[in-house]
């Protein structure tokens, strides 16, 4: 799978995506059941038909290769090349009927992806990423617009989960001068970083690899980094659980972000 194959299914992509959102968005005007996983998150019926939807796709353009899912990923890998889907990133957000949660697919080449996409149901707006032709925003109105990480505003957005410790907020205040803080869920904070929007996501807590596979992606397509604690390039297919430690999504890897990470760790 090269460059010009992502390319060529990228509209297929983006197509199921955007029947599954539509689905999400009917089913949240309603009461949604929900179930606890071993780990405590939630799990809907929409998350199941969700993953069935995208997975059926998938293996109709995948050329065989294993796709492993937030809902469906008990097989063993015997490939370094695979996909990543998380067919609702955001379920906790998308039960209490919030807008920050999204659609991750994403293909691991070599322990590293190398095509990404989120699409947010709530906005329309689908982000995808290919190595070595950079990342794009779809708005509404199907125009595609390449993004870049550079952020020239006076104020720096720092993006963060919903749930980031206090005594780390304050260490992030500290270290940046007149800071936005924008807490949210899912990985559209990674998009908001790829379009120039945001300098630095901290994520200090255990996530899974389909949470991060595309969005890291995007913002590497975009000119940004995403890092491990060590300020190494996240990888993938680490462990048998998909689990990653902490870490960084940079807008510029240059700008002192390793004395505060090794604050933040």
């Amino acid at each position: 799978m090269d460059e010009k194959y992502f390319l060529d299914i990228n509209n297929t992509v983006h197509q199921v995506c955007s029947d599954v959102g539509k689905i999400q968005l009917e089913k949240q005007t309603n009461k949604i059941e929900y179930t606890s996983k071993e780990n405590n998150t939630p799990l809907t019926d929409v998350d199941l038909l969700s993953n069935e939807m995208i997975t059926s796709k998938l293996s109709e353009i995948s050329e065989g290769f294993t796709i492993i899912s937030e809902e469906e990923n008990n097989e063993e890998l015997s490939d370094e090349n695979f996909w990543l889907v998380d067919p609702l990133d955001g379920t906790s957000n998308y039960i209490k009927n919030g807008s920050n949660f999204c659609i991750n697919v994403a293909f691991i080449k070599d322990k590293h992806p190398v095509y990404g996409a989120i699409y947010v149901p709530s906005t329309n707006d689908f982000y995808y990423g290919i190595s070595k032709l950079g990342s794009y925003h779809v708005s509404t109105n199907n125009e595609s617009v390449r993004m870049t990480c550079s952020f020239n505003q006076s104020k720096p957005t720092i993006y963060t989960s919903s749930s980031m410790n206090p005594k780390k907020l304050e260490i992030i205040n500290k270290n940046f001068v007149n800071a936005n803080i924008n807490k949210m869920s899912s990985a559209i904070k990674f998009c908001y970083i790829a379009s120039g929007n945001g300098v630095f996501y901290p994520r200090l807590g255990p996530t899974h690899e389909w949470d991060t596979a595309s969005g890291q992606c995007i913002v590497e397509e975009a000119g940004g980094y995403v890092l491990d604690k060590n300020l190494e390039r996240l990888s993938y297919n680490k462990n048998d659980k998909f689990l990653n430690e902490e870490f960084f999504v940079l807008s510029d890897k240059f700008k002192g972000y390793d004395n505060i990470i090794k604050l933040l760790c």
